[in-house]
């Protein structure tokens, strides 16, 4: 093919793809509110830290955890204040019908629907963020804005992998609904990269300012600050009175911010007190967050494998060989994409370094993962593919479209095989581990006009939220192996209120507030198959109780490692536990 007719063909290409990419939106949206409200709740910190303030917001019920005692105050208010004023509007608009088709148990209250409401909402925004970046990474900015971003990093197609590798995720599945600072550091994240492919500076000084003081979550700070370098470098120029005066605006931005921040927590905990600044005390001190597990390196990198399969190691490996090597054959990435990805190495380099870790803090890195995967694979493969002579021009014209094809997108099918392994997983999580809202969901259709105790020992902190329970229904924790501090329900006076709470995870004995599970109404619990006895039932009672309802959960140590890593329908050798709603028998 000549150049000009190459030329035209990528003109074709880019309009049919930027067609199909408008037309892919509505099915994108759809994705990520479908899978949202079928993932588990992946960890107990979104809620009993998120989920349960805001339901206590609501209905003036729900769990309190040290971190909102007043004493500690190490989260705020401002992040959940938002979705409180959207929970009321959820209790009116979201039907149960609507709900029933996002889920799979059934919702016959118009809580638990605010519920679905509320996730499909987080996931409805994440979404709307990720098409919005995609979008970006193709952008041909304008003069103006040209003047420090070199054009788009990213052809259309390449952009349409990027967000195919992000919706066959299933990291991207479980973060795009939860309820916690560091999902929503990443979708802020997105709509901040995106204002900077742009060339939007002052959005994307708004947006990192947001971000940061009002998610509680100040370490966020982080992914933001190599594109804020560079556009105070680069955009405001070389003149010191441009850059000064981009950061005043910025100051200001971030007293007006700060100011308000302050405020709603000074309503909510009865006291002056910055929790961003707290909780950024309590991490620099170090040794607190250790006392809730410590773990190496390769945690995470387990998990990335876990979420993302081959993907993180060709991001995290190949990206910055690659880009210096191209440097040194001058042919350098453009600075925009090295100042885009260069924020996955460093996030990464700064929590490693942290005893403790958990899955969650790795999701500000998710979408600069697959940006770097489809750089490195596309750049290979068409280096490889390179051109070399002119012994084409005898083939037939067929054989050069199909090798010219070939040699431009076959590329693509490199990433087929992490698609398809993702999508597994994504159905590894749906169906191995969504038992404990499955069972809860069951206490919605037992009526009943008088107080009833659900009771749970040893899986606490698998109990999905009080949004979950009936009005009328009340969860008591039984004694269990655990010896770490447990959460405790709110009183009326909220985080001005509180005792009892220590910042060393130690046991607080009136966290037990039954005396035995004679006491109780329900019990939830997971019990063996091999045998069926309850942790929480003393076998000399067991016949007082009989099983209302049970669902499978995966016995992870007993299943083989990959047949619980992925969806085998057909050569699965799971095994499975039964998660048990058990009522007390004349109870």
């Amino acid at each position: 093919m000549t150049k000009s007719s190459s030329e035209n063909h990528d003109s074709i290409v880019t309009r049919k793809f930027s067609s199909a990419f408008m037309m892919a939106i509505p099915f994108y949206l759809g994705w990520r509110i479908w899978w949202a409200n079928r993932m588990p709740i992946m960890d107990c910190d979104e809620v009993y830290n998120y989920w349960e303030p805001l339901h206590f917001l609501q209905y003036k019920v729900g769990f309190q955890t040290w971190e909102y005692a007043p004493l500690f105050a190490l989260r705020t208010y401002a992040y959940l204040l938002p979705m409180h004023f959207l929970q009321k509007a959820m209790v009116k608009f979201m039907s149960t019908s609507l709900s029933n088709m996002l889920v799979n148990h059934a919702v016959t209250t118009a809580k638990l629907a605010s519920f679905v409401g509320m996730r499909s909402f987080l996931a409805g925004m994440m979404g709307s963020a990720e098409i919005m970046f995609l979008s970006a990474l193709s952008y041909e900015p304008p003069f103006a804005a040209s003047l420090f971003i070199e054009g788009p990093i990213l052809s259309p197609t390449s952009s349409v992998i990027v967000g195919i590798l992000l919706l066959t995720s299933a990291g991207m599945a479980h973060a795009s609904g939860a309820l916690l600072p560091s999902s929503s550091i990443m979708m802020w994240w997105l709509w901040a990269a995106s204002a900077y492919l742009y060339g939007w500076v002052r959005m994307f000084c708004a947006l990192a300012v947001v971000a940061t003081l009002t998610s509680g979550w100040p370490f966020g700070v982080v992914v933001f600050m190599p594109m804020g370098v560079d556009i105070l470098y680069r955009h405001c120029g070389p003149t010191m009175k441009s850059r000064c005066w981009l950061l005043f605006q910025v100051a200001l931005w971030t007293i007006a911010v700060q100011g308000a921040v302050m405020y709603i927590d000074f309503n909510q905990y009865g006291k002056w007190t910055s929790p961003t600044l707290n909780i950024f005390q309590y991490n620099a001190q170090g040794g607190g967050d250790e006392l809730y597990g410590t773990e190496s390196f390769s945690y995470y990198v387990k998990n990335l494998l876990l979420n993302f399969n081959y993907i993180p190691l060709i991001a995290v490996i190949g990206f910055w060989p690659l880009s210096l090597y191209r440097r040194y054959t001058q042919k350098p990435f453009s600075v925009t994409l090295v100042v885009l990805v260069s924020s996955l190495y460093l996030w990464l380099t700064i929590v490693g370094k942290r005893p403790h870790k958990e899955e969650r803090f790795l999701f500000p890195i998710y979408p600069t993962l697959c940006v770097a995967a489809v750089v490195v694979v596309e750049d290979l493969w068409r280096t490889m593919w390179l051109k070399t002579g002119e012994k084409e021009e005898k083939e037939k014209h067929a054989k050069k479209i199909l090798r010219f094809f070939f040699r431009r997108y076959g590329w693509i099918l490199l990433f087929l095989p992490s698609c398809v392994i993702s999508y597994s997983r994504i159905w590894a999580l749906h169906f191995y581990y969504t038992a404990p809202t499955r069972i809860y969901a069951e206490l919605n259709l037992l009526p009943s006009n008088q107080d009833i105790f659900v009771c749970t020992c040893g899986e606490w902190y698998r109990f999905p939220s009080s949004y979950y329970l009936p009005s009328n229904f009340q969860l008591k924790f039984l004694k269990s192996s655990f010896s770490g501090q447990l959460p405790k329900p709110f009183t009326v006076e909220g985080s001005k209120g509180g005792t009892n709470f220590n910042g060393e995870n130690q046991w607080e004995p009136d966290r037990i507030t039954l005396t035995s599970v004679d006491d109780c109404d329900f019990v939830v619990d997971l019990r063996s198959t091999s045998n069926s006895d309850s942790s929480c039932i003393p076998s000399s009672a067991t016949s007082s109780w009989e099983s209302k309802k049970t669902s499978k959960f995966l016995n992870a140590d007993k299943t083989p490692f990959l047949h619980r890593v992925l969806y085998l329908p057909l050569i699965g050798k799971q095994v499975y536990d039964e998660y048990t709603l058990l009522r007390k028998v004349n109870g």
